[in-house]
């Protein structure tokens, strides 16, 4: 055989060879080119956005004032009552001493990174905890025996439907019962329901409440998951080296059933006060105590100052504030308007070439396929480890989306990260997705009547009672 035209042949092989890769290379590179010009843009576009969302919602602190007296009068023609302008501290600063074991809520965040050896997931038990008041009155609830939101004696039954995990939302903030979800998806199914939500809980604080109060008798775990906030939550709770310690070690536990008369005595460092009787008598007219103890219309009308304006200065005011208001929608979607057509110079834009002759691009491509990161997020971990406990346990596991008011006075951005990342997660998982963003709330003309006056806070009675309608239809479809 001739040797040299072997080598031609050789030559041309490995030519051929080279050849492709390189131009593998060339798509590869600009491939990622793109996938960084589409990053970059969504980053700055992102950011800029939020920061005009950020001082869209200021603008109601601004405007304070009006607003209040905006939900005054809507509270006067829809319920014929005076608005209560208390908060729950005034309140329980005058009824403490009138009403037996009248508590705050001392939320499980306040006692992350403290020196005592005790993390509570709940408040004080056996107690009338005063909320918050955002619907025009001062919300409360009564305590269990481990101080959740919850009737006593649903601990005693012999098979709980649901297990109700989360933060204020799941907790049924600025309501009373029987207006909570627990309370309508108790209704709804005519069986036990357990509430183990808790205002500014994250996702791991979630998750240890789960493993430290979950018995055998559910049949189904409800986890709340909030779009505002859970993330950054999840952030500061993974700092807590006590927390943490669930998370690496499967078999950790606080064992916080028994230890509930240290949880109340960590709770009564934080609110003072007399040592409490071993229970509270939950038909005790809290609601008529409130409300009797609120003072002369008039005279606290008169404490805030601005809030009595004549009609003249109450409709300048009101001109004014709708004109920022829609100004500031306007920045917002022109910016929207931008990020769909404009292109970013890319800092990796044009072929480096070191990285061209070194195959940068795709020796990375197939570390990817044959040599694979394991990069679970710490979100992932907690939700893995949630539906191991569960599938032992023979319940089934739901994540409810509950999306953040911003999301719909900022013209429906559709783009949340937050959102996709946890639907990606929940189906890679296989954990039901109940999505109350595009199921229910997105579906409306007025998406705003699920807050209270469409103001931002926590959902009215309609809203918790639509969420809860939902998540029972959800739940019990075949």
């Amino acid at each position: 055989m001739n040797f040299k035209l072997v080598k031609n042949y050789f030559i041309i092989f490995i030519s051929s060879i080279l050849f492709s890769i390189y131009l593998f290379e060339v798509y590869i590179t600009q491939k990622v080119n793109l996938e960084h010009d589409e990053l970059q843009r969504k980053i700055l576009f992102n950011e800029k956005i939020n920061s005009k969302q950020q001082e869209l919602l200021r603008l109601y602190d601004k405007y304070g004032d009006l607003l209040l007296k905006k939900k005054i009068e809507l509270y006067k023609t829809e319920t014929n009552k005076e608005f209560d302008i208390r908060d729950e501290f005034k309140v329980y600063e005058q009824l403490k001493n009138d009403i037996e074991n009248l508590s705050l809520p001392i939320y499980p965040i306040s006692f992350l990174g403290k020196k005592n050896d005790l993390r509570p997931l709940s408040g004080l038990s056996h107690s009338v905890t005063m909320n918050c008041n955002e619907n025009g009155y001062v919300s409360f609830f009564h305590t269990d025996r481990y101080g959740f939101n919850n009737p006593d004696d649903e601990w005693d039954k012999e098979k709980i439907e649901y297990l109700i995990l989360g933060d204020s939302f799941a907790m049924g903030s600025c309501v009373n019962r029987p207006n909570d979800i627990a309370s309508v998806l108790r209704k709804l199914s005519k069986k036990p329901v357990l509430n183990l939500g808790y205002g500014g809980n994250g996702p791991l604080l979630e998750y240890i409440s789960l493993k430290e109060y979950l018995d055998t008798n559910v049949n189904k775990v409800l986890w709340f998951f909030y779009e505002g906030n859970d993330f950054q939550n999840l952030d500061n709770e993974l700092r807590d080296p006590i927390l943490v310690k669930y998370l690496n070690d499967k078999s950790f536990t606080q064992n916080l059933k028994e230890n509930q008369n240290k949880v109340d005595d960590l709770v009564f460092s934080k609110i003072g006060g007399k040592k409490k009787k071993l229970k509270t008598i939950e038909n005790e007219n809290i609601e008529e105590k409130i409300e009797l103890s609120k003072p002369d219309h008039e005279t606290k009308m008169e404490k805030y100052e601005g809030l009595i304006i004549n009609n003249k200065e109450k409709n300048a005011k009101e001109k004014l504030f709708s004109k920022e208001i829609k100004d500031k929608q306007d920045e917002i979607n022109k910016l929207l308007e931008l990020k769909k057509s404009i292109k970013f110079k890319s800092e990796k834009n044009g072929l480096r070439l070191k990285n061209f002759i070194t195959f940068y691009n795709t020796r990375n491509k197939l570390s990817e396929i044959f040599y694979p990161v394991k990069n679970e997020s710490d979100f992932e971990k907690i939700m893995k480890l949630a539906k191991e406990i569960t599938l032992k346990n023979n319940s089934q596991l739901y994540l409810v989306f509950i999306p953040a008011y911003s999301r719909y006075v900022s013209l429906n951005i559709k783009d949340y990260y937050v959102y996709s990342n946890v639907k990606k997660i929940t189906n890679k998982l296989d954990i039901p997705f109940i999505d109350i963003h595009e199921d229910l709330i997105n579906k409306e003309d007025n998406k705003l009547k699920y807050w209270p006056f469409g103001l931002p806070g926590h959902f009215n009675v309609y809203g918790y009672k639509k969420i809860s309608e939902l998540v029972f239809k959800s739940t019990n479809t075949k």
